[in-house]
């Protein structure tokens, strides 16, 4: 960027240099166009400053997402607490996670969008796990 304030200097040194009259039709010319150049040369510079401190906030986010994915993924890769069962939807088929802990009596597929009484899923169990679904042993309530 200082090169380009240095060319513009230096044209406007030519012009002072070969006593060219401003005041007339190529003297105005001339001095309109190395005008447009230095206000081009503070624009550009202007954005160039920008452009860094939007790579720099850029990086600062990209540090932080990876800071989350590293969060989500690592307890991705855990086994669930015991607090939380695998259900599978009865409309859809697709897993859901749900907290037992929850007073939610409902919860909703994220799939499809069905709603899922879980206290009446956990009645319906096949055996008397009596809703701790972690510590049952049959292929019905996992």
């Amino acid at each position: 960027m200082q090169e380009l304030f240095e060319k513009v200097a230096f044209l406007k040194g030519l012009m002072a240099g070969m006593d060219i009259d401003e005041t007339k039709g190529e003297g105005k010319i001339y001095t309109a166009i190395v005008d447009a150049l230095e206000e081009i040369s503070y624009l550009l510079e202007d954005m160039s400053d920008r452009q860094d401190d939007l790579e720099d906030y850029v990086e600062e986010i990209d540090s932080d997402l990876g800071d989350v994915e590293d969060v989500l993924y690592e307890e991705e890769g855990e086994d669930l607490d015991d607090d939380f069962v695998e259900i599978t939807c009865p409309e859809c088929g697709e897993a859901i996670y749900f907290d037992l802990e929850s007073e939610e009596p409902v919860v909703e597929c994220p799939n499809c969008g069905q709603e899922i009484n879980i206290d009446e899923l956990l009645e319906d169990a096949c055996c008397d796990c009596e809703g701790d679904l972690d510590s049952c042993c049959c292929d019905e309530c996992q």
